[in-house]
């Protein structure tokens, strides 16, 4: 998966919310930018703090908070390779702007920073 490649579409099964069910696809609207966080772990993310005002959806076994997704199976780890510290920055286009396998909320930053 490279970053300008389409997002992957992961279907509801793999995208329970608190809420229920939900396609990644609609979580991942809006016009902005939004953060998929794996490998958080008892209600802590698996990044500290991620930039002011960036929409983070934290990818987790069982959701307990608003922008908490589940991933029992696997399949969001899978289709974006992901590992205990993934970050993966979706453009609000769908399309991906980056990926940090080691979680360098920094690379984000300096992203977000480049674009203005």
């Amino acid at each position: 998966m490279a970053p300008s490649s389409s997002a992957p579409r992961c279907t509801a099964s793999c995208s329970r919310t608190r809420e229920g069910e939900r396609r990644l696809f609609d979580l991942t609207r809006g016009g902005q930018f939004t953060l998929l966080s794996f490998g958080g772990t008892r209600g802590e993310p698996a990044v500290a703090a991620p930039p002011s005002g960036l929409r983070t959806l934290r990818v987790v076994g069982q959701p307990t908070g608003p922008d908490d997704i589940a991933d029992t199976e696997g399949h969001l780890a899978s289709a974006y390779g992901a590992g205990d510290r993934t970050l993966v920055l979706i453009r609000p286009d769908g399309y991906l702007a980056l990926i940090s396998d080691a979680g360098d909320v920094s690379a984000v930053s300096h992203y977000l920073d480049a674009i203005g």
